[in-house]
């Protein structure tokens, strides 16, 4: 990427020497028609760079979430692992499986399926591993009797939002019409 840079910066000094030149020269001369065809070679070549440029930076950003993404989603599976092992052993109630197994199966899906998703949505699924990271760590408070069991139900209904909001984030608004499907 610095070489491109490089190429962009010297496009434009290219450029401006090329102005300076064109400015100089009699209109109509065939310096003057040489120059000009110039500048416009290289005006398309710097914007064609500069376009890339800006493509690049998109697709670093978007890697960079796509790891966020993956490296939560692996962490909250690796901790209900852990939880789901806990109760399958015996050291908490069985029935909190329930729970971890779905939420688990979630998780896992939203981690493994973020590699090579566009831009578009990944912060609605940014939002999604780490509401359901919230959920696996209430999850495992709830299963230790630090709270009431009562309190399960606010963590189904974070999972049941955050599902929702995730499988409908790409779909289109409103509802499905002859001509669009």
């Amino acid at each position: 990427m610095p070489n491109e840079v490089d190429d962009v910066e010297h496009l434009k000094k290219r450029l401006a020497d090329h102005h300076a030149k064109i400015d100089a020269a009699q209109p109509g001369s065939k310096e003057y028609m040489t120059l000009a065809s110039v500048v416009l070679q290289d005006t398309r070549t710097l914007l064609q760079h500069e376009d890339q440029l800006v493509a690049q930076a998109q697709e670093s950003k978007r890697m960079a979430a796509a790891r966020v993404i993956r490296r939560t989603g692996v962490l909250t599976a690796g901790g209900l692992l852990v939880l789901g092992a806990v109760a399958g052993i015996g050291w908490v109630s069985r029935g909190w499986l329930l729970l971890i197994i779905p939420l688990l199966a979630a998780v896992t899906f939203v981690a493994l399926s973020e590699t090579g998703r566009p831009y578009q949505g990944q912060q609605q699924r940014t939002f999604t591993v780490w509401a359901f990271m919230a959920a696996a760590a209430a999850t495992a408070v709830l299963s230790a009797e630090v709270v009431s069991a009562w309190w399960s139900i606010a963590v189904i209904a974070l999972i049941s939002v955050t599902s929702t909001a995730y499988l409908t984030a790409g779909m289109p608004a409103g509802p499905v019409t002859s001509d669009e499907a």
